[in-house]
């Protein structure tokens, strides 16, 4: 409790009461469970400190005495406390995780784990307590950010799709995570967090699947055949080209070169149509 809450009145009487040398009485309390509690030392009421740590889970009972005196004779008598179990809502660290995942990765790739505590389930109690169960929304500056991960019912958020991160197009996620006790009415809390990716090297694409030119059989050696275009997400990555052999061990690539523009130029000036009307390369 934040505040003091009246218990109750340990209520004595004294014979003397209208003798004003004998008549005033003092309350206190004693024992080591009274730390938590305080007594009005002159009406005997008794009440909870301000900022009481009362925890059912952890001490259900709390036994110490009302002691009582008029200066001259002290009396005590035993008070039990019994706490009262509430259902209490699970709770998040105050600081959320820091969470981060590389782009391009698979479904069901773990990014980390996100997990609240209940009270309820502390100590003798975790047999019999339902656990929270965990669910992802949208956060206050994010509407859809939350689809792009799942999490699993021991807080473990993972990638729901593969290859729906790219650190070019986004470079941080900011989700809910929502635990729900398992209490009737149930309690909900949640935590907002926030999931960086990690730039990987991506691999270049080309703008097409395949590349058809014609060059001439009589064409002379440095003559232009075409170009490839292949883009790279990674601004910071500088594409370089090279020709390889479509069929191993063909030679068809040593007919050609490309350079750092992927332009492909003719190498040779032994093209016969007669004699081979096609080539295939890797670019």
């Amino acid at each position: 409790t934040t505040v003091a809450t009246s218990l109750g009145v340990a209520k004595a009487t004294d014979p003397d009461k209208y003798n004003s040398s004998f008549g005033t009485l003092y309350y206190s309390l004693e024992g080591a469970d009274a730390a938590q509690f305080d007594i009005n030392t002159n009406t005997g009421e008794i009440s909870t400190i301000s900022n009481a740590k009362l925890d059912y889970e952890t001490k259900s009972v709390y036994n110490f005495y009302a002691v009582v005196t008029d200066k001259k004779f002290t009396v005590k008598v035993p008070v039990t406390v019994k706490i009262i179990d509430v259902a209490e809502v699970p709770k998040f660290p105050d600081n959320p995780p820091a969470l981060a995942v590389d782009e391009n990765t698979k479904k069901g790739t773990k990014v980390g784990v996100v997990v609240a505590e209940d009270d309820d389930c502390k100590g003798t109690y975790s047999a019999t307590c339902k656990t929270p169960k965990y669910s992802l929304t949208a956060t206050s500056i994010a509407a859809d950010d939350y689809k792009s991960f799942t999490i699993d019912a021991d807080g473990t958020i993972k990638v729901a799709q593969d290859s729906i991160l790219n650190f070019e197009v986004q470079k941080e996620y900011s989700v809910r995570v929502v635990a729900t006790d398992g209490d009737d009415p149930t309690l909900s809390t949640y935590i907002d967090v926030t999931i960086k990716i990690n730039d990987v090297n991506d691999a270049p694409t080309y703008d097409q699947k395949e590349y058809v030119f014609e060059i001439h059989e009589n064409a002379p050696k440095g003559e232009f055949v075409g170009s490839v275009v292949a883009d790279d997400e990674d601004t910071w990555s500088v594409i370089k080209y090279e020709l390889s052999d479509y069929t191993a061990n063909s030679g068809d690539a040593a007919t050609f070169y490309i350079d750092d523009d992927g332009s492909i130029f003719l190498a040779t000036k032994t093209l016969n149509y007669e004699k081979k009307n096609q080539y295939q390369v890797w670019a």
